[in-house]
């Protein structure tokens, strides 16, 4: 496509803080599967948190009652310095 690669996704959403330090000598941004949701789309640290879409298209479950967990998550991480 000639297009660069610009982001890395962790597979399954595993990753350290060790291995995201590697990652941001690659690439500007790593994305995290994960019920968490971002502060902004620039985080200071290159981690981005993705929601896993699966179960709300394959499911038909409902985002909006899902977002209550991904802010508590969103703020647990922030508090872990995730």
């Amino acid at each position: 496509t000639g297009q660069s690669v610009r982001s890395f996704v962790y597979p399954y959403g595993h990753m350290s803080p060790k291995v995201h330090y590697e990652v941001r000598k690659l690439y500007p941004w790593g994305l995290r599967i994960g019920g968490a949701l971002n502060r902004s789309t620039h985080p200071k640290n290159g981690l981005l948190y993705r929601l896993n879409a699966d179960p709300y298209w394959i499911q038909g479950r409902d985002l909006k009652a899902d977002l209550p967990k991904a802010y508590f998550k969103y703020w647990i991480n922030q508090l872990r310095g995730k």
